[in-house]
């Protein structure tokens, strides 16, 4: 288990200095070239996801192993690590079991993409799982959970790979919501309601994803760095944190007048 973490720490280094893949922005397409988009559903392994992080089995869904209440969080890669290696999250009751069988991130960013009439105009074809390795944008989309006593926050995301005619990585971008949103208030199981709101929330973000993916196409920057995308999460789960301390404190000063 050792190794596994010495492994991901050499590899967070050994990524930071070989980076030549064109990140974030507009996407460079050769005019004369016909763009196709390959859907995917991640088969990450816990090597591809960031330190403390883990994937649930055949799921894009990926579980946080810090939360906006946990210390860890403050203490950079080697408190995280620590977390990790003392406790690693799992989801309560059937949750993790009832977000495999509602949920198929694949097919709910094809439909945002299939939707979208100016992404109809700059590409030749929409495929789903059909692992083309050349001339293509691979598209992949997870969903990263984060938990505290407010409940359970879901963040859409997408990794998207322009590839060469010879299967180069050209380009990469990294996605996320531009909206905010609530946690969801979930226990051992999911309501029919909470289902429903959830895919609803999923349909949303990747519409908004999918319009900064098309800006990308066409040629714009109104792309958000990999730096805003964190600032965007930190500030929600300090948002999540603030709204917890003062629920703590409402509860201390309630106890203390009786």
């Amino acid at each position: 288990m050792y190794l596994k973490y010495f492994f991901i720490i050499v590899l967070l280094f050994l990524s930071a200095g070989c980076q030549s893949t064109k990140k974030g922005g507009s996407i460079p397409i050769e005019s004369n070239k016909t763009l196709t988009l390959d859907v995917l559903n991640i088969d990450w392994s816990d090597l591809s996801l960031a330190v403390g992080d883990r994937r649930i089995k055949d799921t894009g869904f990926v579980v946080s192993n810090w939360s906006a209440d946990d210390a860890s969080l403050y203490l950079g890669i080697i408190g995280v690590l620590a977390s990790d290696l003392s406790n690693e999250k799992n989801l309560q009751g059937n949750l993790e079991v009832e977000l495999k069988d509602n949920f198929d991130l694949a097919k709910t960013l094809l439909n945002s993409l299939n939707n979208n009439q100016d992404l109809k105009t700059e590409v030749e074809s929409i495929h789903l799982n059909s692992n083309i390795k050349k001339q293509v944008i691979t598209l992949e989309p997870w969903c990263i959970i984060f938990t505290n006593e407010q409940g359970l926050l879901f963040l859409p995301q997408l990794k998207a790979t322009l590839r060469s005619a010879t299967g180069k990585a050209l380009w990469e971008g990294n996605y996320g919501p531009m909206s905010k949103n609530k946690p969801f208030k979930l226990h051992n199981a999911m309501t029919s309601d909470q289902l429903i709101a959830l895919q609803t929330r999923l349909e949303d973000v990747y519409g908004e994803i999918t319009n900064q993916l098309v800006a990308n196409i066409q040629g714009k920057n109104s792309y958000v760095s990999k730096e805003e995308s964190q600032k965007f999460t930190d500030d929600l789960m300090k948002n999540m944190k603030i709204k917890f301390d003062e629920n703590l404190l409402n509860k201390k000063l309630s106890q203390s007048k009786k």
